[in-house]
């Protein structure tokens, strides 16, 4: 059912266009244009964001960001691990669940504060 959808959208894009007589070609053309513009305009940041998060890692950042933040999270409650996903979070949902399941795995994420996550 939900591959249907991505067609559906398609034959509906192409019939309308076909009903108000557009060229559906330069249209397609067109919009490539702007999103290229917009990637090539994103494109520096993302790269950049990339870059310092595996350097961050690479280092160790991760760790030595959790052994800082432990006391305070323990003042809450919450385990020292909890730390990595509170900061990943805001930057990379991806990466974030890669975490927890890593903790998930290890037990050190409980049902409890698995609720935290998105």
């Amino acid at each position: 059912m939900t591959a249907a959808v991505p067609v559906i959208v398609i034959a509906l894009t192409l019939a309308v266009g076909w009903w108000k007589n557009v060229d559906m070609s330069s249209c397609f053309a067109d919009g490539v244009k702007k999103a290229l513009g917009v990637l090539m305009a994103i494109f520096p940041n993302i790269l950049i964001m990339l870059t310092a998060v595996s350097v961050f890692r690479a280092v160790g950042g991760m760790a030595i960001m959790s052994g800082i933040l432990s006391p305070l999270l323990g003042l809450f409650g919450l385990p020292p691990e909890t730390a990595q996903i509170i900061f990943l979070r805001p930057f990379s949902g991806r990466e974030l669940l890669h975490w927890a399941a890593r903790l998930w795995r290890s037990q050190a994420l409980t049902a409890r504060w698995a609720k935290l996550l998105p």
